[in-house]
């Protein structure tokens, strides 16, 4: 057995086990918390822990989803092992439910000891896949060696996010024989050199990827059809926010949220305008007129973060720094700009001055995720772009903002606003819900 071979084995065998591990934690974590839970509900739990150890039913169902979702046979970045995980433990949640039914022993095994184990599950399996993959990598038995070939863009892209990106656990080697793995980065190669690639490459190696060629496309929502008899294959692509369905499941999901969260942002922004106020003279909110769907211009709410005689300020300072004109035509945004108050620094670097567009939220006029609110003088920048932005409602936080933002250049802006609307899904979303978190503590990618 070759070194690879055995790496793998044994990375299999360590992931697996450890997944067992945390299933046994979450029955633990499970029983306490049931437990706790007498106190307050009915429905007595008697504390037979042994008895849902042994429930073995429980253990085929989930690693059988497990398996048949790719957990231990691909390789995954984070999110699209974490949207495998989710899958998997809802249809093992619907299994096992239906299993205890059929079977009529509900008075056996509690359905909310059972629901129970599986939020508990969702909450450890991530964190401890991190970990386990972490140590792996680190002990080289997670690392696959990966040849890239073609296209020199599309190349030093795919090569950066290998760096990055260790969880998947492919490292670049130039040594095409010692590679377990074949990246082709197809763009602007001819079909004819491509096939001859492909031919050649399939001949020595068992894996060969392909970039596509179409960088403004995910192919993630895709659906392949292949015609045998004619041995073609179709890809079917949506501009998936322009479908009715998609708008209106996404407007259901964020009101419900942004509700879920007004008792937490409600109180915050109270007592932000308080400080506002009490920081420096004027008002504690600032209007903007922004562009909305369908170009309908509204008012964008803010915190104010300047000072009130702010174009007074602003027209001496550029006067003795004329550099930061150029700054402002290329990023839309001043390196220094000595508008801002002592508190809006703070606010304008933890993005908490947009916290109160979730007014704009409630009233119609922004989404929760979406493109950037941009102003009218951006529309003509914006180019044909612009055709495909205003139909959709703005944001008050999207992809542009977990991507960098303040870093990125106007025109890097827009083509990820055109990207996400041509590629949004429900997973999308919540990826980027999710990430907006991590901006806000860290506050990269934020000024």
């Amino acid at each position: 057995m070759s070194v690879y071979r055995f790496n793998r084995l044994l990375s299999f065998v360590i992931l697996f086990l450890t997944d067992i591990f945390v299933v046994l934690i979450a029955l633990y974590a499970t029983h306490y918390e049931r437990l706790f839970l007498n106190r307050f509900i009915p429905i007595h739990y008697e504390g037979d822990i042994e008895k849902y150890i042994h429930f073995y039913i429980l253990y085929v169902i989930i690693f059988t989803s497990f398996y048949i979702n790719g957990l231990y046979t691909k390789r995954y970045d984070f999110w699209m092992e974490l949207k495998s995980i989710i899958k998997s433990l809802f249809l093992s949640f619907l299994l096992v439910f239906s299993f205890v039914s059929l079977m009529k022993i509900n008075h056996q095994y509690s359905r909310l000891f059972i629901t129970i184990f599986f939020i508990n599950l969702f909450l450890f399996l991530p964190l401890f896949k991190i970990i386990t993959k972490r140590l792996l990598y680190l002990s080289n038995l997670w690392k696959k060696r990966a040849y890239i070939t073609g296209n020199h863009k599309q190349a030093r892209v795919l090569k950066r996010e290998m760096m990055i990106n260790w969880y998947l656990g492919y490292v670049e080697t130039k040594d095409l024989k010692n590679a377990q793995t074949i990246f082709i980065a197809t763009r602007n190669i001819p079909i004819k050199v491509l096939e001859d690639m492909l031919y050649k490459y399939k001949k020595s190696h068992t894996e060969i990827i392909l970039v596509p060629y179409l960088f403004n496309i995910s192919f993630a929502n895709a659906d392949i059809l292949d015609l045998n008899r004619s041995r073609l294959s179709l890809i079917t692509f949506k501009n998936q926010l322009l479908i009715p369905q998609n708008l209106f499941l996404k407007k259901i999901s964020e009101n419900f949220l942004v509700l879920l969260l007004l008792p937490i942002t409600l109180p915050l922004i109270v007592f932000i305008s308080i400080l506002v106020v009490l920081d420096s003279r004027g008002g504690a909110f600032f209007r903007q007129v922004r562009i909305g769907k369908n170009k309908k211009p509204f008012k964008c709410i803010k915190f104010r973060t300047m000072y009130k005689n702010n174009e007074e300020i602003l027209k001496k300072y550029l006067k003795e720094n004329p550099e930061e004109r150029r700054y402002y035509e290329k990023y839309h945004k001043y390196r220094n700009d000595p508008r801002i108050t002592r508190l809006g620094k703070f606010l304008r670097k933890s993005s908490l001055d947009e916290l109160p567009q979730i007014l704009n939220i409630l009233k119609g006029d922004m989404n929760l995720i979406g493109p950037r609110p941009y102003m009218p003088v951006e529309i003509p920048k914006m180019g044909k772009d612009a055709e495909i932005i205003l139909q959709v409602e703005p944001g008050l936080t999207g992809l542009w903002q977990v991507s960098g933002r303040n870093k990125l250049k106007f025109e890097q802006r827009v083509k990820l606003d055109v990207w996400y609307i041509q590629n949004w899904s429900l997973w999308l979303d919540f990826v980027i819900f999710i990430k907006t978190f991590k901006v806000l503590l860290t506050r990269k990618g934020a000024q």
